[in-house]
Parts: C-alpha cells; structure tokens; sequence
C-alpha cells in the first residue's frame, strides 16, 4: 500500500514540517511504503522558478488571503492551477492521501482532495492536525453559511464527502500506523481510535453536500492511548525535502531549522485559546538525544521547537539548558548550536536564566504576551501581571535575543480605558521593541468553538445570538468588529510613530495608515498617572442609542483615548492621519470602512476632529446578524475643541482601577473539551 504524506500551502517555511517526519517515520517502522510532498515548501520553490513572489513574501506570507475566497480565486489559482494538476495526478497513483490541516491551508487541501477524489474515486483520503481538532466531527463537517454557497441564508452543517477520514485527536503517530494496518488487512477503519469515519466508506463525492443528502453519518471511533513522547523517535524527512529547504535557504527565503518537540500540549488554559491538551514534557536527555540524531542525519545545527509551549515546566527547561551547556562543554555536542520556539512570560525567565539559555543555543523566542493590562490579563486566565511580562521582555532584551511578542487588541469586556492602558504600557516597553524584539500584532480575537470564550460566553459578555459580519458582539454591541480593526490600526500608528519592529508578514494584512502629518516639540516626561482619570475620556454618548451610534461612539471614544495619551507623552503634538480599514482577510470585500482623524494640542489647548465613514454592501448585509439592523451606513463626524484642564472624573477613575485590578477580574473556569486534560 503506497501512502503519501501532504503539506498544503500556506504554512511556515522555517523548517520542513514536524507532522510529515513524525508520521512518515511512524509508518515505515511498521513497513508501509511512503512519500513526502511538502507542497508549501515545492510551491513556493515553483514560484521563484516561474518569476513570482514567494509564499513567504508580502500577502503570500500571511494566512488571511490564503482563507479569503476572492484572494484564493483571483490570486492564487491563475499562478498555481497548472502546477497543482500536475501534482494532483501523480497523487492520484497512491492508494491513500494523508494532509496536514492547519487554519491556514484547509481551501487549498479541499482543492486538492476534492479534485483527487474526482480523478480516482476509489482512493482513501485522510486528513489530520489542528484543523481536525478543532472541528466539527475531526473536520468532516463544515459550520457553513449557506449565503457563501449560493443558497438560501443560514447556518447549516455541511460534509466533506470528499475525505474519509478526521482525526480529531492529537495523537497521531499511534492512529495513523493504526489506520494504515486497519485499511491494509480489513478495507476499512471500524476498530480505528481516535478518528471520525463515515458509517459508509461509499459513495464518497468530490464535494460539499448538506446533512443526510448522501445517506453517510459522521461516527467517532472512541478516545486513543495517549502517546508516551519519550519513547518516539525524532522525525524522518526524504531527501527531496530537505534538498527542498537547503534551497530555500540559498535563496534567502528559509532559515532551515530541524524540528524538534520537547513537549506536546500545554499546562495552562488560556480563555481564548484551543491548544491546550494533555500535556506531555520529554525527558532533557531525551530532547538532547533527538537533536543529535537529526544533526547527524541531515547537517544542520539550527533547530525550531515545535512546542506549543517549551517552558511550560521550569523546572525541566532549566533542566534541558544545563543539559544542552553540558554537553557543549564535554563536546558532545556542537557548540555552535542554535535553537528557539514558543515560550510565555514566566516570574523565572529572568536575565540571569536566559542567559545560560543564550549559551545553550537559543537564539529566538515566540512570547505569548498577549496584553499589558491586568484586568485583560486576568480574564485570559494567563496567570501573569503586566510586571512579569515586563520581566521576561527586558531578560530578552538584556541578553540581546530575538523574539516576537504576541499582542492581541479587542479583547471581551475591553473598553476604552482598558485600551488607553493597553497603550500606555506598549509605550513603556517601546525601547525592547527598537532593536530584536517586534510586535506580532493579531487582527482579531476569534472566539473558536469549544474554547472557554465561546462556552462561557456569559462570563466574557459575549452575544450567544447575535453577529456582526460573520463576528462576535459583545451583549451591548460595544465590543464589535469595527472597534476592534480601529484599536488594531491603532496600536500599528503608535508603533509606527516610535519605530517599533512589527512582524513584517503582517505588514500586508493591516489596512494602508496613511500618516498625513506628524511633528512635536519632543518628549513629555515624566508622565502623571492622573492621565487616567481625567474628565477629557469620558465616553462619549449620543442622545439614542442605535446600533449606529453605539459604533461611531466607540470609535471616537478609542480615538480620543489614543491623542490623549499622544497629549501626554509628546510636547505640542500636531498629527493627521487616515485608516482604509481592509477587511477582505474577513472575506467582507463589499464593506467599505475609513477613519480620519486632526487632532494637535499646544500647552492645553486642542483641535480634534474625526470623520467616520462605513459602508455594508448587499452581500455583507446578510451577515448584520444583529437583531432589528438591516442596513449599516454611517458618515459622520465629531469636532471639538476648547482647553484641556486638570478636571478628573469619577466614572474614568473607576474604569482606570477596574483596569489594573487583577484580582477581581481574573476567571478560573472548568475545563472545556478542548482544555479538559491536563
């Protein structure tokens, strides 16, 4: 039985895939025949032969356009179609198909297994990673809204008739031999743990069909034994694969790193988070053992952990370090080697630790920082303060290493002073961000299905009925997608403004800021902390309250926190700027959403004017799921001026201190399917 094993574009060229070297090494140990197609790594060598951009340039280098349809149509397919075919037909001579699902790359795969199942009808799709996790039925159904198909408006769950198999757990190594043996000796998958299968093999169609069209029912095969990571062997790559990744790296498009995993799952339990599973640390000798065996297999010294969290225990981090520092002392190891991955903020990632870590090697670290205001840190159940965070950045810094800091604006129950907080404390910490650190900005907080965000929503104040264009609300529609995108655009100008690095595949995906002036008179310091109580940011309020006006209020309520803050950390300032708020990454081309803001102060006198503009298309309009809204169209503008004086308000004052109360605010939630083993 020939197998091969499949990555889909767009996913990280850093390394060549963990999951394809695990699985295939999985297999050929029990004698099944396998072949490696990194098509992320081949396409984006594809691109630079035919003339194009790579898959790690500009919008290539991001998710959103790889999940937008037009994007995919319009973009991808004119440059990819003749080359996909070309693969798809040499797939077709295998007898099962496996992928690697990610958020990121589940349009292209449903390309290439919906034409796979059109060429040979009888070959055995499989699909696997984060996406079947996450999904409906191990990712064989599909939430779709029947709108985006061509039919009736609603929501209904649709089938992919075109894969057989969903692994819904991530336990891989141990289902996939377990699959292989089961379709090898019986012709089906009954006795399978840990995948969803169809109660019928056949008929299997190329497509999508509704509910009960085809006669099949998704089945699940029951929870798998969890894998021992201790007793695996490290990944096995082809040669074409690596070949592949040697080139990239001549080309300046690939670091080339060895995957390694020290640890799978993770301890804690973030509110917003769908990673979090059985958590599992290998043993440092073991994480040692693996990474000299890869060294000695493919030549390289550089190695990117896959981890979704490699300090999740301390004490057997600190443990790897020393171990990695010994070995380089006794020269069983290269001292020359290099290592990096995904860390969060922790009281002991301090100087000191990290740097005996920069002399075991590491050289890059991924930091879920996540927000720098106590009262959001503590509804992300993140078990951190804003003086950690502050700790393990400066350790970085103070040690010279790379690293990128997750930062994640919007939040539930984030109003405008927890977002003037929020800015106040990234201006703070803007010198880590001017030399190795940078800021990895997200778009948006999604509310994944199954994570504390979407199970409690009551706690977080979220809407369980209600949308806005195909995006959560909060209760009293002042947490909404057009907030949200401004505090995005927002946050980029201050980094803008004080040269802050930004994780440049983003660069792409944030709207055009079209930063029309900018000068002062310098710095203010220092800075009272009064600036959180005064009367000028109190929210701004319209005699109605339609969905119209809560918006626009919003909006001039976060713009005036951020010239405000502007007010206090710059003498006399003068800025105009505009936002082409661009949310075809939401698949939402026919909204149109534009900001322009004057503002400048000298001593206390001030100007500020904002104009608004959003426009909701009559595509878009199906998706104003709000109740009694049928129609969104505001212009509109806000003007005033006058003199800032030293008045301080009751209502901002109790926001401020709900903003930096992390007692009252923290959430200790039980655990939800995605996060209920520890």
């Amino acid at each position: 039985m020939k197998i091969a094993m499949c990555l889909c574009p767009q996913w990280s060229l850093v390394s060549p895939p963990f999951a394809l070297g695990n699985l295939t090494r999985a297999l050929r140990e029990n004698g099944f025949d396998i072949k490696q197609y990194d098509i992320n790594m081949m396409g984006s060598l594809w691109l630079r032969k035919n003339g194009y951009k790579q898959i790690g340039e500009g919008k290539w280098g991001i998710i959103e356009p790889w999940t937008t349809k037009n994007f995919f149509r319009d973009d991808i397919l004119p440059k990819f179609e003749s080359y996909w075919k070309e693969l798809i037909k040499e797939l077709s001579e295998f007898d099962v198909v496996s992928f690697t699902i990610y958020e990121s790359n589940i349009m292209v795969t449903d390309y290439f297994a919906r034409y796979l199942r059109e060429l040979k009808p009888d070959i055995h799709i499989w699909y696997g990673g984060p996406h079947c996790w996450y999904g409906e039925n191990g990712g064989l159904v599909e939430a779709v809204k029947t709108k985006d198909i061509g039919v009736k408006v609603g929501n209904e769950m649709w089938h992919r008739e075109f894969v057989d198999i969903g692994c819904s757990d991530n336990e891989g190594e141990n289902i996939i031999v377990d699959l292989a043996k089961c379709l090898e000796r019986d012709g089906h998958y009954e006795n399978v743990k840990g995948v969803w299968r169809w109660d019928k093999m056949r008929p299997s169609f190329p497509t999508i069909m509704k509910k009960g069209r085809s006669g099949r029912t998704p089945i699940y095969g029951g929870i798998p034994v969890p894998v021992n990571i201790n007793i695996l062997e490290p990944p096995e790559f082809d040669k074409d694969t690596i070949n592949g990744y040697e080139e990239l790296k001549e080309e300046k498009l690939s670091s080339y790193k060895l995957p390694v995993q020290g640890s799978r799952g993770c301890t804690f339990k973030c509110t917003f988070c769908a990673e979090t599973r059985l958590y599992r640390y290998k043993h440092p000798k073991k994480i040692i053992s693996d990474m000299k065996e890869l060294s000695t297999s493919y030549g390289s010294n550089s190695f990117f952990f896959t981890d979704s969290l490699i300090n999740g225990s301390m004490k057997l981090f600190e443990n790897m370090i020393d171990s990695i520092n010994e070995n380089i002392k006794k020269g069983t190891m290269n001292k020359d080697i290099k290592w990096g991955g995904y860390f969060r903020t922790h009281k002991k990632m301090t100087t000191e630790l990290l740097k005996k870590a920069k002399q075991s090697g590491v050289e890059y670290l991924c930091i879920g920082m996540e927000s720098g205001v106590a009262k959001i840190l503590g509804l992300m159940e993140k078990r951190q303060t804003p003086e950690l965070v502050k700790t393990t950045l400066k350790a970085c810094s103070d040690n010279d290493l790379r690293f990128d800091a997750n930062l994640i604006p919007g939040f539930p129950k984030e109003n405008h002073i927890d977002f003037l907080c929020g800015m106040y404390f990234l201006y703070e910490i803007r010198n880590y961000f001017q030399s190795k650190g940078r800021i990895y900005l997200m778009q948006n907080i999604d509310v994944i299905a199954n994570t504390p965000l979407d199970v409690y929503r009551d706690v977080f104040d979220i809407s369980k009925t209600e949308q806005l264009l195909r995006n959560w609300v909060s209760n009293d529609y002042k947490n909404n997608i057009f907030v949200r995108k401004n505090r995005v655009n927002l946050y980029a100008l201050l980094m803008n403004m004080y040269n802050m690095n930004q994780n440049t595949s983003l660069s792409d995906v944030h709207s055009p800021i079209e930063l029309i002036d900018f000068d002062s008179d310098g710095d203010r310091e220092p800075i009272e902390k009064d600036i959180f109580k005064n009367k000028f940011l109190e929210p701004f309020t319209w005699d109605d309250s339609e969905f119209e006006d809560i918006v626009f209020q919003g909006i001039v309520d976060d713009i005036k926190a951020y010239v405000w803050l502007l007010h206090n950390v710059k003498k006399n300032p003068r800025i105009e700027f505009k936002f082409e708020h661009d949310l075809s990454y939401l698949n939402l081309d026919d909204v149109f959403y534009d900001t322009h803001v004057k503002f400048n102060s000298k001593g206390d006198d001030y100007h500020l004017y904002i104009e608004v503009k959003i426009k909701v298309g009559e595509v878009s309009k199906d998706y104003l799921e709000i109740e009694g809204l049928e129609d969104l169209n505001i212009d509109r503008r806000y003007h005033v001026y006058g003199k800032f004086d030293k008045k301080m308000s009751g209502e901002v004052e109790d926001m401020y201190l709900d903003a930096m109360d992390i007692r009252s605010n923290s959430v200790n939630l039980k655990r939800t399917s995605l996060t209920g083993q520890y």
